[in-house]
């Protein structure tokens, strides 16, 4: 059986456990208690089908979402920044312009102004494209990752969670 993701939304909501349950109770007539709550997160129980579609309508999210079906967002975003990142750096040694994916970032980047800012971050002192980081195809890491969270932010926007509160 899958983990319910009742506490990865609660937490996006920004509730504790007693504050989900007054909200659910109050505002969506969904009498769940905190005690029942934690027991679902924990995993010791399950809610019933009725629960479960009762409280998914109640935390606006599909029944497959809540019952640990699919992707979580960070499966999503780790896809989403893999693909930026090896989509923008595997055609710099095949001459930076015989892939479509990295010329529409590439174009986006220049939009934004940005045209060679991915690369700054394997430069050398010098400020010359470090061959060893070239030759291990652009590693991974957290500024690297923030760059492209921040230059493609529609990508990650979470917009279910934003008017849930």
């Amino acid at each position: 059986m899958k983990n319910l993701r009742l506490k990865y939304i609660r937490s996006k909501m920004g509730f504790t456990q007693k504050e989900l349950a007054n909200y659910l109770q109050e505002a969506k007539h969904l009498k769940i208690s905190r005690g029942t709550i934690a027991k679902y997160e924990s995993g010791v129980n399950f809610p019933s089908k009725r629960t479960l579609k009762a409280l998914s309508k109640a935390l606006e999210v599909s029944e497959d979402f809540l019952a640990g079906n699919g992707l979580q967002t960070e499966d999503i975003e780790d896809t989403l920044l893999n693909l930026l990142q090896k989509n923008f750096f595997i055609s710099y040694s095949y001459s930076n312009s015989n892939n479509s994916t990295h010329n529409a970032i590439h174009h986006y980047l220049e939009y934004l102004e940005k045209e060679n800012e991915p690369y700054n971050f394997y430069k050398d002192s010098n400020g010359d494209l470090n061959t060893v980081l070239v030759n291990t195809k652009f590693p991974r890491y957290k500024e690297i990752d923030n760059f492209w969270k921040n230059n493609f932010k529609f990508l990650f926007e979470d917009r279910k969670f934003e008017t849930v509160k």
